[in-house]
C-alpha cells in the first residue's frame, strides 16, 4: 500500500528495512517501497554532504526496541524528506549511518562523487565490500 506520494504507508516496510539492517549490518532500500534490493554491480554512494542521520544501535535489535525504533523512524524519514532514489544503511562502532545514495557504475565514478560529498565510503555491490576514502 501506498500513499499519495506513492511512498510505502506501511510502517512494518520501516521496521522489516530497520531489522534487515541490523541482521546484515547494513542495507540498501528501494526509496518508495523500503524494500531491499540486491544489484549486483555497481557502487553505492552517499548523495547527502557528510552522514544524513546517525542512529545508535546495540547489538540484538530485540533487546533494544527503542533503538530499533529509532533506527526505523530515521529510515523512513530518510526516504520522505530526501528525494534520493535509494536509502542506505552502513552499521560500524555501535551506530547506523542512514543515507539517502545513489548507485553508479564505476569506482572512479564512485570515488568523485563521494569526495564531492564528503562521504568516507563506498561500497561495492559486486565485491561485496566497503572501500574507504581517504
Amino acid at each position: 500500500m501506498t500513499d499519495r506520494s506513492g511512498r510505502s504507508s506501511q510502517p512494518d516496510a520501516a521496521v522489516a528495512a530497520a531489522d534487515h539492517t541490523l541482521a546484515n549490518g547494513g542495507g540498501t532500500f528501494d526509496a518508495v517501497t523500503l524494500a531491499p534490493v540486491y544489484p549486483t554491480s555497481g557502487y553505492a554512494v552517499g548523495v547527502y554532504p557528510g552522514t544524513w542521520r546517525t542512529v545508535r544501535v546495540y547489538a540484538g535489535a530485540d533487546s533494544h526496541p527503542a533503538e530499533r525504533a529509532d533506527l526505523s523512524r530515521a529510515i523512513k524519514a530518510c526516504a520522505a524528506d530526501i528525494g534520493a532514489a535509494y536509502v542506505g544503511t552502513w552499521t560500524h562502532d555501535g551506530v547506523v549511518d542512514v543515507d539517502p545514495i545513489t548507485i553508479v557504475e564505476t569506482h572512479a565514478e564512485a570515488l568523485a562523487l563521494a569526495r564531492a560529498n564528503g562521504q568516507h565510503a563506498i561500497y561495492s555491490f559486486a565485491e561485496q565490500r566497503t572501500y574507504e576514502i581517504d
